[in-house]
C-alpha cells in the first residue's frame, strides 16, 4: 500500500525544490505535547524560510485486536497535537484465541530445552500453504498465532472540521482478510490523496502566490494491488509468529545450557530454564505486526 501512495505523490506535478511530499514508515513524530513512532505517516516539507513547518497529514497504525484502545489513544493524541491531519487508517488484525506461550513441561518446552541454540527464522516456519496463509502457525508442536480476520477503517477529516473525531464512525470500512473487500477502502484513500494535494496546494500558494497551483487538484483515484497486500501481511503474520517464539526463548531459555541428548553426563538441572536474563515480556511482540 505504501508503495502506491508513494507512486501517487511522486507523480504530482509540483516543484520539488520547494516543497517535498512522500511516506514514511516508523520515524518519529514529535511536539511539545507528543513524542511517538506511528507505523507510517504522509508528510509534506516546505524547503523555504517562508513556510517551513512539516505537515503530518496521514497517520497509519497497525495491531492486534487486544492493543486497539491503545492504538485509538495514540492516534487521538497525535491529532489533537496536529490538527493539520487529514486521514487516518487503523487495521487491526483479529486472532481466533489470544495467543499463550508455551506452558513448563509442554511439547514445545521440551523440544526447545534439547536444542542448544535459537532457531533462525527458517527452521522455524513451517511451509505457507494457500489453507494457512494466516495462521494456525504451528512449530515446536505449539500453535504461534491463528488470525481470524484482518480490518481496514479509515478516517477523513470532514471538511471545515478543526480535526479527526475518532469516537465517530469511520469514513470507510473493509477487510483484507477472510473476504477480500476493499473498495471502499481504496475509494477512501484516493481521496486521502487529493486532500493532500490540497494541503499542497495552499502551501505552494503561501510559498509563491504568483504562480497558480490549481491544477494539483485533479481528482486522484488510485488502483491498489490488495492481492500484493495480502501477500504481504501473510508474510508478516509468519514473522509475527517467530518473534513471539525468539521472545518466548528470550526471556526462558537465553544463557541456559540446555540438555543435549547425545550427552547423557550432563544432570537434570541442565535441562531447566535459566529466568536470570529475561529480555522482556513475551506480549510486546502483540503491540503490532512487524513490517
Amino acid at each position: 500500500m505504501s508503495f502506491i501512495i508513494e507512486q501517487a505523490l511522486r507523480g504530482i506535478r509540483c516543484d520539488r525544490s520547494l516543497l517535498l511530499a512522500g511516506v514514511s514508515s516508523n520515524r518519529q513524530i514529535y511536539s511539545e505535547e507528543v513524542y511517538t513512532i506511528p507505523d507510517m505517516q504522509v508528510t509534506i516539507t516546505p524547503l523555504t524560510a517562508k513556510a517551513a513547518e512539516t505537515q503530518v497529514l496521514w497517520l497509519v497504525e497497525s495491531g492486534f485486536s487486544q492493543t486497539q484502545p491503545a492504538i485509538f489513544k495514540k492516534i487521538e493524541h497525535v491529532i489533537m497535537s496536529h490538527n493539520e491531519i487529514e486521514l487516518a487508517l487503523i487495521i487491526i488484525i483479529n486472532e481466533q484465541t489470544k495467543y499463550v506461550p508455551p506452558a513448563e513441561n509442554s511439547a514445545a518446552w521440551n523440544q526447545t530445552c534439547l536444542e542448544k541454540s535459537v532457531r533462525s527464522y527458517s527452521d522455524f516456519a513451517p511451509l505457507r500453504t494457500p489453507d494457512k496463509l494466516f495462521g494456525p502457525v504451528g512449530a515446536i508442536g505449539h500453535a504461534w498465532i491463528d488470525i481470524s480476520s484482518i480490518e481496514y477503517s479509515v478516517w477523513l477529516k470532514p471538511t471545515g472540521a478543526q480535526h479527526i473525531n475518532m469516537a465517530a464512525d469511520p469514513t470507510a470500512s473493509g477487510t483484507l482478510f477472510p473476504d477480500l473487500n476493499m473498495e471502499e477502502v481504496g475509494q477512501a484513500l484516493s481521496r486521502g490523496v487529493d486532500l493532500v494535494k490540497a494541503a499542497m496546494c495552499c502551501t505552494l500558494d503561501l510559498i509563491e502566490p504568483s504562480v497558480n497551483h490549481q491544477h494539483l487538484l485533479t481528482p486522484t483515484a488510485l488502483e491498489f494491488e490488495w492481492g500484493t497486500e495480502y501477500s504481504f501481511m501473510s508474510h508478516s503474520i509468519y514473522k509475527t509468529a517467530y518473534f513471539r517464539y525468539f521472545e518466548w526463548y528470550r526471556h526462558h531459555f537465553s544463557g541456559t545450557k540446555h540438555h543435549r541428548a547425545d550427552s547423557p553426563t550432563e544432570g537434570i538441572e541442565s535441562a531447566r530454564p535459566s529466568t536470570k536474563r529475561a529480555y522482556g515480556n513475551v506480549s510486546s511482540s502483540e503491540s503490532r505486526v512487524q513490517k
